[in-house]
């Protein structure tokens, strides 16, 4: 890979910052946190399920310079996502980036 490629994809990496995603331990979240994952961001999952799904919790072990963490809330419940959002930080220290997947826009 020649040196400018690399300085270009530098400007990718997002080592250290922490991702927020909404059904992040399925389907199009869970997409999206491998995708982040593999430039280095740490990945916070919100969803409805009491448990992350088997291929979220394999994460991990995928990308050891990430670290994943799964937190059970219902988004559409102000108090709960407060709750939810102020543990993230806590744990992480920061939330520095969000994708949040509305469910009611048709792809």
């Amino acid at each position: 890979m020649s040196s400018l490629l690399a300085s270009v994809l530098d400007k990718f990496r997002l080592t250290g910052k922490t991702i927020v995603i909404t059904g992040g331990s399925r389907g199009l979240g869970l997409e999206f946190g491998r995708a982040l994952a593999s430039v280095g961001a740490n990945i916070a999952a919100i969803d409805l399920g009491n448990e992350a799904s088997k291929e979220f919790s394999e994460l991990s072990s995928l990308y050891k310079d990430s670290e994943f963490r799964y937190y059970e809330s219902d988004v559409t419940d102000y108090n709960a996502l407060k709750q939810t959002i102020d543990q993230v930080r806590k744990e992480f220290g920061s939330i520095d980036g969000w994708y949040v997947r509305d469910e009611t826009t048709p792809l």
